[in-house]
């Protein structure tokens, strides 16, 4: 609040003869600022998982989201792969930090390809089940597939299959716009 203040008052706000502001923000306990290249912020994660633990919860958080799918496929998949970067990661956190900053950024990719799995993989099963829509379902087991465990394609026969499902499955249909309208289409601006 104090910096916006400081910005909000420009140049009056950031000499100490015109306010208090800065003498605040000087005194104030401040972390550390997120700017800079991404290899700096991936140093500052590493220190933080090193000394906080932050990557406990979030690895129970992204567990939990697995826990509670019922496509058993993507949810013991899931499970695995989570447990397998807990694993790994705890791995790269016994090496030294300038040794473990080689490894980090990969496996930092994974998790947050995985969390983003486990978020699509949530919204689908409330999608197949409000709306009996599996295509964001889909979507995340494709993505899984993809991007978490990078299936060689080689390997992955049905790859075709799924793309064109997926294509399929997000192609836009053809609007009737006597029976897509939506409220206040009826006006006359839209005539």
């Amino acid at each position: 609040m104090i910096n916006h203040g400081i910005e909000v008052l420009g140049g009056n706000g950031a000499i100490e003869s015109f306010s208090v502001l800065p003498r605040l923000l000087r005194d104030n306990v401040v972390c550390e600022n997120w700017e800079g290249p991404h290899n700096v912020l991936m140093a500052q994660v590493q220190r933080d998982f090193r000394r906080y633990a932050h990557h406990l919860p979030f690895i129970a958080r992204v567990r939990n989201m697995f826990k509670g799918l019922r496509v058993e496929n993507l949810k013991r998949e899931g499970l695995a792969e989570c447990e397998k970067i807990s694993a790994e990661l705890d791995a790269i956190l016994a090496l030294p930090e300038l040794e473990a900053s080689v490894y980090f950024r990969p496996l930092m990719d994974r998790l947050t390809d995985l969390y983003y799995t486990g978020c699509m993989a949530v919204e689908g099963a409330w999608e197949n089940l409000i709306k009996q829509d599996r295509t964001k379902q889909r979507l995340a087991e494709f993505y899984f597939n993809r991007r978490v465990v990078k299936k060689p394609l080689a390997e992955w026969t049905e790859y075709p299959t799924w793309v064109s499902k997926l294509c399929h499955d997000v192609r836009p249909r053809q609007i009737n716009w006597k029976e897509d309208q939506w409220d206040g289409m009826d006006d006359p601006i839209w005539e």
